[in-house]
């Protein structure tokens, strides 16, 4: 049996990267599905491909792995302006913070008047937070979160934003002075973070385009689960059994998928962090693409429109045209439209009510009607939000510690459980190949 210096579960965004980066070390991805990409994954319905897990842009406030990046898509990358709108007081642009500059003079009076009294109240302090509430009330003022901030972020998150942590926003939410939120009222701004002002996109091939350009050092297996992880300790290697009931061996075991797939195929089992796992909560991603052809009266689609209103459930329409030209057929629009599920249920959705719903809303924020799509699609993501709860912070850093101290180097947004940006993924995962070059010499 060949033994490898490095198995590594899951051929998503991080799998590949790492097993690029290993140097001259025998490796193989363990890839359930028949292609790479996990939630960067792009797929082609009659000319015209779209991002399945949602648009990711790339950015990042790293010039080298910006840098990596570009060298890896060589020519096919372009720079666009992230030109994005937020659906409230008759259109705004995206950051808020920015946008309420276009809102009428009685609704930006409101804003700091609002803003004003959130930094003077004393119950919420800079320094202790509770929870994600309190973060957004004391940077944007109570006025914000209630037509904004606690709307949006309760449809995506699909609970209460009193019960979630505020601990993703670090390099997320800019925390801006009260003199500078108050100029950006009156238009004097700058682009809220400005590293994600621009952005990158593939010319050609969608996201899937980047994850395609780091190509595997080792080998691939695909349609493969795990079975059994094993660790020998005789000989000190990992044995795998795959569900087809081939068996392979490595030095080194790296994980990039969730935390329950890797639990359940431990031996011996570990039913303590088994039950505890399946406390952690989690959303799934429902994403619709549309296409229409195009007409005189056609209006010019933005980067993105972010949709706070709840009377609905999708949050946010991305235009495909926008990300490129070549991946949208001349004489048509395609957009993408989003809503989150909480976990465990898909299966109460009925995709025809759901095509319907998503549809009366993508014609509601073009502000448009359309008749119906000439094309459309679906897919359902899984596991494609990470929920920032303190309970479930704890109950990750235990498993986690767990796992790693059974040797198993967990990566990326699924292997950690984080919800972390392509960027901190990437960095996430150079590293450990750096880590493991360094190991095995």
């Amino acid at each position: 049996m060949k033994i490898y210096d490095v198995i590594i579960l899951g051929g998503g965004f991080v799998g590949p990267i790492i097993s690029n980066k290993l140097i001259k070390k025998s490796n193989i991805i363990i890839e359930k599905s028949s292609n790479l990409g996990g939630n960067c994954r792009s797929k082609q319905l009659d000319n015209i491909i779209y991002d399945t897990g949602g648009p990711h842009i790339i950015f990042s406030k790293s010039d080298g792995i910006l840098m990596d990046f570009k060298k890896a898509l060589g020519q096919n990358f372009h720079e666009l302006y992230r030109d994005a709108y937020i659906d409230l007081y008759g259109g705004i642009k995206f950051p808020y913070e920015n946008g309420i500059a276009e809102a009428d003079i009685e609704i930006r009076k409101k804003f700091i008047k609002s803003l004003i009294n959130s930094r003077l109240n004393e119950s919420i302090s800079k320094k202790d937070f509770q929870n994600l509430g309190d973060f957004f009330e004391f940077n944007f003022g109570e006025m914000a979160c209630k037509d904004y901030f606690f709307p949006y972020n309760e449809k995506i998150w699909n609970m209460s934003i009193k019960d979630l942590d505020y601990s993703w926003t670090k390099g997320r939410v800019q925390t801006l002075p009260i003199d500078k939120l108050v100029d950006n009222a009156f238009g004097d701004y700058s682009d809220g973070n400005k590293h994600q002002a621009n952005f990158l996109y593939p010319k050609e091939g969608g996201i899937q385009a980047l994850a395609n350009s780091f190509k595997p050092s080792g080998e691939i297996v695909f349609n493969e689960t795990c079975k059994t992880i094993k660790k020998n300790k005789d000989s000190n290697l990992w044995e795998l059994q795959l569900e087809s009931g081939e068996f392979i061996s490595g030095k080194h075991l790296i994980s990039t998928i969730p935390f329950i797939d890797v639990l359940n195929a431990l031996s011996p089992v570990r039913e303590d962090l088994v039950q505890m796992v399946r406390e952690i909560k989690y959303n799934s991603l429902l994403t619709f693409m549309f296409a229409w052809e195009k007409t005189g009266s056609s209006v010019k689609i933005p980067l993105a429109i972010y949709n706070p209103d709840l009377s609905d459930d999708y949050h946010r329409l991305t235009s495909i045209n926008y990300l490129s030209e070549t991946m949208v057929p001349d004489n048509y629009e395609a957009v993408i439209i989003e809503k989150t599920i909480p976990m465990g249920f898909e299966n109460s959705l009925d995709i025809e009510v759901e095509k319907d719903n998503a549809w009366n809303v993508v014609q509601k924020l073009i502000k448009q009607k359309l008749g119906e799509p000439k094309l459309y699609d679906s897919h359902f993501s899984e596991m494609a939000y990470v929920v920032n709860t303190s309970e479930n912070t704890k109950i990750k850093e235990l498993i986690l510690g767990e796992i790693e101290k059974e040797g198993i180097l967990c990566c990326g947004r699924l292997g950690r459980f984080e919800y972390i940006n392509m960027d901190q993924a990437y960095d996430q995962a150079s590293k450990l190949a750096d880590q493991i070059n360094e190991i095995i010499g």
